[in-house]
């Protein structure tokens, strides 16, 4: 093998490795998805699913805005929760995720009305 294929080799080893990397790490670990974080915007007035990831088979509550919500993490760990529709808030919320002594809070949560912005553009023929 050359010098040059090794090196091909050793990358394509790394670009899995880093792949794979988001797999492996925090295994378990309480967290909530992605799309959730400190100084979010809930839609106000509609019902409001929470998803994250725990030990599988964990207990998992959810609680925000006065509401509890529990949900069981299935086989892969994942969990969802929804709560009802909530009134919009002037002070920030804290949603706090607990599962096995451990919590997860995100703060600075508003629940108000939330607009998806898209640009338009025209094509002149």
């Amino acid at each position: 093998m050359n010098d040059k294929t090794s090196r091909k080799l050793a990358l394509c080893a790394l670009t899995a490795a880093l792949l794979l990397l988001p797999f492996t790490l925090n295994a378990g670990e309480l967290r909530v998805s992605r799309h959730f974080g400190d100084g979010m915007v809930l839609q106000r007035g509609k019902p409001v699913t929470v998803t994250g990831f725990a030990d599988e088979g964990s207990a998992v509550t959810v609680e925000m805005a006065g509401q509890s919500e529990a949900a069981t993490a299935d086989n892969a760990g994942a969990w969802r929760v929804t709560f009802e529709s909530m009134p919009a808030t002037r002070e920030p919320q804290t949603l706090a995720v607990k599962s096995g002594g451990k919590t997860v809070a995100l703060k600075n949560v508003l629940i108000g009305d939330v607009f998806l912005f898209a640009r338009q553009t025209t094509i002149d023929i």
